[in-house]
């Protein structure tokens, strides 16, 4: 009896682990928090910081990490996305870099489309008023239509 009992705990714990958590990954874009913790800038430059390209800026004081398989493409219209780590208020952005094709442009326009959901959608990004939380907030969107 008490077999019994102990294998219900174990499948129910099981079954537990195994479920989905495809809705805890969702980022609201109107919801930007740019504070960092010392946790995680170490946790960052201990484990992830060997896959990106480190630019300290003297002038701002500003460290801007690139992934290093991530290069901008001096043919095709492309941008990339970089980390800045403004560490005199303990604050991360994301940067969205873009390559000389892109830089005269006023809004940046992507199309993007998926074949395994069959969702296509426009995202218009106006270049001449960025700031932080409207660099957030194309991101958050841009990483909403890939998952």
């Amino acid at each position: 009896m008490k077999k019994k009992y102990i294998l219900a705990f174990i499948v129910f714990f099981f079954c537990l682990g195994c479920q989905s958590r495809s809705g805890s990954d969702r980022i609201n874009p109107e919801d930007a928090h740019f504070g960092t913790s010392d946790a995680s800038e170490l946790f960052f430059i201990n484990v992830r910081q060997i896959y990106y390209n480190r630019e300290d800026q003297t002038t701002t004081q500003l460290r801007i990490y690139r992934l290093k398989s991530w290069s901008l493409s001096d043919t095709l219209a492309s941008f990339r996305l970089a980390i800045v780590n403004n560490w005199r208020y303990d604050e991360a952005y994301i940067l969205i870099e873009l390559n000389a094709l892109l830089a005269p442009s006023e809004v940046l326009e992507i199309v993007w489309q998926s074949p395994t959901r069959k969702q296509e959608g426009k995202y218009l990004f106006p270049l001449p008023k960025v700031n932080k939380e409207a660099h957030y907030k194309l991101a958050s969107q841009l990483y909403q239509s890939i998952r």
